[in-house]
């Protein structure tokens, strides 16, 4: 049990990596442990805090220590422990059998049992006498906490309660008190901590203060009483920050990085020994426990020294071959004593003594397993270490590696999903992909600087070279993909199951056992994969069918098909080493459709992440020919294309996309004019407005434009009726987020996806540069900067329903993580978590109302493509994307030029994602379904010869049924758009609402601006009058001369003067202050008129879009009323003709013995006949007449008949 002193806590999540006693002999990551920050262990149990300040702990329960559940004595798996509802965990402490946690308020709560023998508490109580808690440390029977003290001088004390026995509370009297008491120490303490049965605080000034137990010296060297009561200095002058207790020493942390440890322990210090120790680097942080010590440097490195007989210490030469392992990776805080271990060999007492100090040390080494990470920070405790470090991505496991922030909810690590995008498109054509190596001076570089998450375009590396990557990952991997254990158990049945298939002698029959067998064998084995794995796996199998079907269409000859490709990654992913086994990998990428009817979830994550990489650029044409062809081949790939949060991904992507290239052109333009300008003679430099030329008209179309975008293009969302009310002229330019087009939205994303860089940074910094800065300056508007979707990646919560609020609980949600659809489209995925709550106004946290993309604030928005291109080319593609998933019922052109505008306003975001959901692609009936009858029915006239039947057979058969079909689902068709058509109007209809309310709006600020303009200039009129009234008085009484000499008129004249030059000088300050007033109107009324042009236009293309999709709607239910009118008439006729056309051929063709065309008439009457009479039977849908459908019973009979006679 290690105490350290933590005032607060404010360190980065990571995994947990332990060692020692109960774990490996080096450091390994702990699956069962969540991302924390900070962990904390009692005698037996252990608790552990998430940056988000959730608390979870695990083991010993016996005294309520973590749960009060009486049937639960032991807890093996960390439990989520909720102090208080709805309220944030900001430190904990725990010691012997006893928990507490300071809550974001700075109350403390505790549970468990203190003393010995004492009073449990069951569950988490409130200290009552105790506020503004700032820090808390637990020893075996005691508590001490850092909290306000206001009545004091020093407003901030240490307080103690528990037993006192060894003078531990730091007050004289009593051996037991339940309630905190002020330990008196003179100045502000800081930080407190807890040793077994001893306690150091650190007050202002850095100065350290100790009491208690006494008998290794650690109070006081120089002091032989076992117990001092009374805090003492062990030593001036230290500049201690940091503190570690345990049993019988302290180790201490100074300012600058050294550490000092007194107390007497034989396997960490001496007596007397406590001068400061120096390191390599400045140490950051220090973990003391019971025989070994832990620091960590600023440069990530871990030092270690003392006992090392668990291999706690985990230096190089320490690894034992026999290492104690807990494979459950379960934390188990034995706090025992006992510094060596029982042997049962006869030996003497020298060399027990001498194999004990060879398993101990008084010289800090490092901790080498762990050189090159991140380490956050380290715990000791009892004859364990671990450590918190941020999680890795190459030769780590793929758990580890999945629980980066950018890595929550996706099927794969982000930066394999990079490599994989990267490969997608033209690279996917490269000869030899994956077969020809890259260069490997390229791939180690790659390879580091995808490691370090460092920010590059991968564009100067090869595709070989991400293949290389690709495949060297998977062979880094510290087991393989499909686990050792789960290898040795499949991988023989299944290469034996293919070597009866190879047998000569085996039958077709044996052989499809056989395929069946091997079949439920790799989908049993996909099943026993951890989560991480299988959801790698598929990810990686479906990139593996894309590549094949890639290298097949385009590379004829050394394509590399999926035989090739099983060759290639077997030894990757399978038993290493092993040769023979690439059919295994082979069947896995054939039975990807099985596979992904087992687990769709992984459909919807692989589309997303192709709708958020491939809708841009040239990889737009490969992503439809991949949508159209897998939505063929898999069940699974339709469903999921139409899926709402599916729609919403693909539609964010194209507006992303859209606005991108809108603003790259934007720029281009501006920087041209810009240059133009600077080549002209500038007279229009006016630092000093005149009065006269503050006119309306005064700001030049181009000024407004300046105006217009250096502002932020979103208007944010519907304001509350006292938002409204501050909507005064003054304020309207702050109140208001408005904008000249959307290229400067808040819905724009703040990084953009040019650069060609990959960034795994959570830190994304808005990259578009206005090139009209200082007129944004001096507009006095509050400018709407795009909001943090990353680290996801990128920064996307401007125009995001949101990934980012709460963390997903189960498997199930994984999808939720990145597709948070809290109000509409995605963000991700990272971002991942949606913060509820937010101001609609500010648009820094605009996340509550707005369609969100993936991301979110955790994973970076990663590309390889140049996104800007021709607008023209882009939206003609994006319109092809559209019309896999949008009804053709709306013309798809008019919904790509309403998305930039749609996005003009936060709010419409989620109404428009719900209209496109609605008339998400369904079955349409063929819109020229009778001018097609008519064409058929000349068609059969035509046919005169039995040969020419022959030759049409099989196409006038599907005709019919075609027809047939469309003629039964015509009143489906009717009654489903009927249905749909309110909704379709109501959301078209509230999202004009939202537009024609922020137009009124401007238009009525413009108003009211234009009268404020109106006034001010009047004011400002009349002041000048005034001033040019008293001028000419003054100058008039100036020029009067007085030949009198009576003193009492000249001093009237004086008087006179000196009235008229106050009277002017005041004047001249009101017209210089309604000169501002005038110049800040004007100012105003040109950027509200600014606003309100760029917005006409948004809101013209909205009117009219929801025009046409009303009509669309409306026209097409006419239509197809048209379309049955027609059918009924002329389908009797056209069925007639097919039949008497069958009749006439059918005797010939039995004569002719052309068997095929008997099977296809008999299949096809067999399907008409299963439409007509067998399922439309209840329907009544279509009713032919008697006559008609007596012939067409007869020949059912005969043709029937004629296939039975043929065979």
């Amino acid at each position: 049990m290690t105490k350290k002193s933590q005032e607060n806590i404010s360190l980065p999540q990571g995994v947990l990596y332990c060692w020692g006693d109960k774990f490996s002999s080096k450091p390994t990551f702990n699956p069962l442990i969540p991302n924390i920050c900070y962990m904390d262990n009692g005698y037996n149990h252990s608790l552990a805090l998430t940056e988000t300040g959730e608390l979870y702990g695990w083991g010993d329960n016996r005294h309520h220590q973590l749960s009060n559940n009486k049937a639960i004595t032991n807890i093996d798996k960390p439990i989520k422990i909720q102090v208080i509802p709805n309220q944030r965990v900001k430190s904990i402490s725990c010691g012997g059998n006893f928990s507490a946690a300071i809550m974001e308020n700075g109350l403390l709560y505790v549970w468990g049992t203190l003393i010995e023998g004492g009073k449990c508490t069951e569950s988490p109580t409130k200290v009552d006498l105790l506020k503004g808690v700032t820090c808390v440390s637990i020893g075996i029977n005691h508590c001490a906490v850092v909290a306000d003290s206001p009545t004091t001088p020093e407003k901030r004390s240490v307080y103690t309660w528990g037993t006192n026995r060894k003078g531990q509370l730091g007050v004289v009297g009593d051996s037991i008190t339940n309630a905190p008491r002020r330990v008196t120490l003179g100045s502000k303490a800081i930080s407190v901590c807890c040793g077994e049965e001893f306690t150091a605080a650190i007050v202002e000034g850095n100065e350290v203060f100790v009491w208690g137990y006494n008998k290794s010296r650690q109070i006081c060297s120089n002091n032989s009483d076992e117990i001092i009561s009374i805090p003492v200095k062990p030593f001036l002058g230290r500049d201690i920050v940091e503190l570690s207790c345990t049993k019988n020493y302290i180790a201490a942390r100074s300012g600058v990085g050294n550490v000092c440890v007194w107390g007497s322990n034989e396997q960490v210090c001496r007596i007397g020994d406590d001068k400061f120790i120096n390191f390599p680097n400045k140490i950051k942080q220090i973990s003391a426990s019971t025989s070994h010590i832990l620091v960590l440097s600023e440069k990530g490195e871990i030092f270690s020294w003392g006992n090392s007989e668990d291999n706690q210490l985990s230096h190089k030469l320490d690894i034992n071959s026999s290492p104690n392992i807990n494979t459950s990776g379960t934390i188990i805080t034995n706090n025992s004593t006992s510094t060596s271990t029982t042997t049962t060999s006869t030996t003497t007492t020298n060399s027990t003594t001498t194999s004990t100090k060879s398993k101990s040390t008084l010289q800090f080494n490092n901790v080498y397993q762990l050189e090159g990470r991140n380490v956050l920070s380290v715990y000791s405790w009892g004859k364990s270490s671990g450590a918190i470090i941020e999680p890795g991505n190459f030769r780590v496991d793929i758990a580890e590696t999945m629980r980066r922030k950018d890595n929550v909810g996706s099927p794969a690590p982000l930066f394999f999903r990079k490599l994989v995008n990267y490969l997608r498109g033209e690279n996917s054509k490269a000869e030899g992909l994956f077969r020809l190596s890259g260069s490997m001076a390229r791939c180690d570089d790659l390879e580091r600087r995808l490691d370090s998450n460092e920010i590059f375009p991968i564009n100067k590396y090869e595709p070989y070279d991400a293949a290389d990557i690709i495949k060297r990952y998977l062979k880094t991997l510290p087991e393989p993909l499909l686990t050792t254990q789960l290898c040795q158990k499949y991988e023989k049945d299944i290469l034996n199951y293919h070597n009866n298939n190879n047998n000569s002698n085996s039958n077709s029959n044996s052989n499809s056992n056989n395929n069946d067998k091997i079949e439920n064998l790799i989908l049993e084995w996909i099943e026993k994969l951890p989560l991480e794995n299988r959801q790698l796996l598929i990810y990686l199998l479906s990139f593996l069918q894309e590549i094949s079907y890639s290298q097949i269409k385009y590379q004829k000859q050394n394509a590399m098909g999926e035989k090739n490709l099983a060759i290639v990654f077997a030894p990757n992913i399978l038993t290493r080493g092993e040769i023979g086994n690439d059919e295994i990998v082979e069947d896995m990428i054939r039975l990807l459709p099985t596979i992904m009817k087992q687990y769709p979830l992984m459909e919807d994550l692989i589309i997303i992440d192709q709708a958020q990489q491939c809708l841009r650029g040239s990889r737009i044409p490969y992503i439809i020919d991949h949508w159209i062809r897998v939505t063929k081949e898999r069940e699974t790939a339709n469903n999921s294309l139409f899926k709402p949060e599916i729609i919403k991904t693909i539609i964010n992507s194209i507006v992303e996309c859209t606005l991108e290239i809108k603003n790259n052109q934007n720029n281009q333009n501006n920087q041209k004019e810009n240059n133009q300008k600077e080549n002209n003679n500038n007279n229009n430099n006016n630092s000093n407005i005149s009065p006269q030329t503050l006119s309306p008209s005064t700001l030049s179309s181009s000024s407004s434009q300046q105006l217009l975008t250096t502002s932020s293009s979103s208007l944010t969302s519907s304001p509350s009726p006292s938002q409204r009310n501050s909507l005064s002229t003054g304020n309207i330019a702050s109140s208001l987020s408005l904008s000249s087009n959307a290229l400067f939205s808040p819905n724009f994303l703040s990084t953009s996806k040019d650069g060609n860089n990959i960034n795994n940074n959570n830190n994304n910094n808005n990259t578009n540069n206005n090139n009209n800065s200082n007129s944004s300056s001096s507009s006095g508007s509050s400018l709407s900067s795009s909001p943090n979707l990353s680290p996801t990646i990128v920064n996307r919560s401007g125009y995001s329903l949101s990934f980012s609020g709460g963390t997903p609980s189960s498997r199930d949600s994984s999808i939720n993580n990145l597709l948070n659809t809290s109000g509409g489209a995605i963000q991700s995925i990272q971002r991942q978590f949606a913060n509820s709550g937010s101001n609609n106004n500010n648009n820094n946290n605009n996340n509550s109302n707005s369609p969100s993309l993936i991301g979110s604030n955790s994973s970076p928005a990663l590309t390889f493509s140049n996104s800007s291109g021709n607008l023209i080319e882009t939206t003609k593609l994006y319109e092809k994307v559209l019309a896999l998933i949008l009804s053709p019922v709306l013309p798809i052109g008019s919904i790509m030029k309403v998305l930039p505008s749609i996005f003009e306003l936060d709010t419409n975001n989620d109404l428009f994602i719900r209209l496109l959901t609605t008339i998400k692609l369904v079955r349409t009936v063929r819109s020229n379904l009778d001018e097609f009858i008519q064409q058929q029915l000349v068609t059969i006239k035509e046919i005169n010869q039995c040969s020419q039947f022959v030759d049409k057979a099989k196409q006038l058969n599907e005709n019919v049924e075609s027809v047939i079909t469309d003629l039964l689902y015509i009143d489906d068709s009717i009654k489903y758009w009927k249905q749909l058509q309110p909704l379709i109007q109501l959301y078209s209809q509230q999202i004009q609402s939202y537009f024609k309310w922020w137009f009124d709006l401007l238009e009525k600020s413009m108003s009211e601006t234009e009268e404020k303009l109106f006034r001010a200039k009047k004011e400002f009129d009349k002041l000048e009058t005034e001033k040019t009234k008293l001028e000419k008085q003054l100058n008039h009484l100036n020029s009067v001369t007085l030949e009198t000499t009576d003193e009492q008129i000249l001093l009237k004249k004086q008087f006179d003067q000196w009235c008229l030059i106050n009277q002017i000088e005041n004047c001249s300050r009101k017209i210089e202050i309604s000169n501002q007033n005038l110049s800040r109107v004007n100012h105003d009324y040109c950027s509200i008129q600014s606003h309100f042009d760029s917005f006409k236009p948004h809101l013209l293309i909205v009117q009219e879009f929801v025009t046409i999709i009303q009509k669309s709607v409306s026209l097409y239910i006419e239509k197809l009323d048209q379309i049955k009118s027609n059918t009924l008439q002329m389908f009797p006729q056209y069925f007639n003709a097919y039949i008497e056309l069958i009749f006439t051929h059918h005797h010939e063709i039995k004569q002719q013995q052309q068997l095929s065309i008997i099977k296809s008439l008999a299949h096809s009457i067999t399907l008409q006949h299963q439409l007509l009479f067998i399922e439309n039977v209840n329907q009544s849908k279509y009713q032919i007449s008697l006559e008609l459908e007596t012939k067409f019973n007869s020949l059912k009979r005969v043709i029937l008949e004629n296939l039975k006679d043929s065979r």
